[in-house]
C-alpha cells in the first residue's frame, strides 16, 4: 500500500526488513476481513478499506496496547531524533480517527497506560483533546503545557482512584 500512495500508520514496517508482522498498528480490511497491510499483497479487484471507523478502532487498539508498554521517556531516550515510529503511529492515527469524523474531539479522552510526557500532552493540544488519563506520574512540563492548553490532565487513573493536575472542573466526581 505504501508503494501506492497510501499512508497506513505502522510502527514495526520496515522497507529493508520486509514485514516483521508484530505491532498490528496497519491493520486494513480486504475483502471483509482484517489483515496487517505491511504483508498483504494486494490482488486486481481487491476490497480494502482502510479509513472506515472499525479499522480505525483497530488502529487505535494496537497504538494502546503498545503505549502501555511504552515508557515514554522521549527527552532521554537514545532514538529521539525525530523519526519515533511509535509517536508517528499514534500522530497517524488520532489525527485519522478525529479529522476523519469518527468521534467528537471534546468527547473524546486520550489513555496513556503509561507516564503522561509533555510530547503526549503536546499532540493531544494539537487535535483538540480536552481529557488526558495516564496510569503513572505526569511530567511537570506536562502539567504546565495542560494548564496552558486548557486540557484536563488526570494520572495515578487505578484502583478507583485518581488525582486530577489541572480543569478538575470538568470531572464530575
Amino acid at each position: 500500500m505504501t508503494e501506492n500512495n497510501i499512508d497506513i500508520p505502522h510502527v514495526c514496517y520496515n522497507p529493508a526488513l520486509g514485514p516483521i508482522e508484530s505491532c498490528d498498528t496497519c491493520i486494513v480490511r480486504a475483502n471483509g476481513k482484517f489483515v496487517r497491510s505491511c504483508s498483504t499483497k494486494i490482488e486486481d479487484n481487491m476490497d480494502i478499506s482502510y479509513e472506515s471507523e472499525d479499522v480505525h478502532s483497530r488502529q487505535l487498539e494496537a497504538v494502546n496496547r503498545l503505549l502501555t508498554r511504552h515508557d515514554l521517556q522521549c527527552t532521554v531516550c537514545e532514538n529521539n531524533n525525530g523519526d519515533c515510529a511509535l509517536h508517528n503511529a499514534v500522530d497517524k492515527s488520532i489525527c485519522k480517527f478525529l479529522l476523519n469524523g469518527i468521534g467528537r474531539k471534546e468527547d473524546t479522552i486520550m489513555q496513556v497506560s503509561g507516564r503522561a510526557g509533555f510530547e503526549i500532552v503536546q499532540k493531544v493540544a494539537m487535535f483538540g483533546v480536552s481529557v488526558i488519563s495516564s496510569v503513572s506520574a505526569p511530567s511537570s512540563l506536562a502539567i504546565e503545557l495542560a494548564e496552558t492548553f486548557n486540557i484536563t490532565l488526570i494520572s495515578f487513573t487505578r484502583n478507583n482512584r485518581f488525582n486530577i493536575y489541572t480543569k478538575p472542573e470538568r470531572i464530575n466526581v
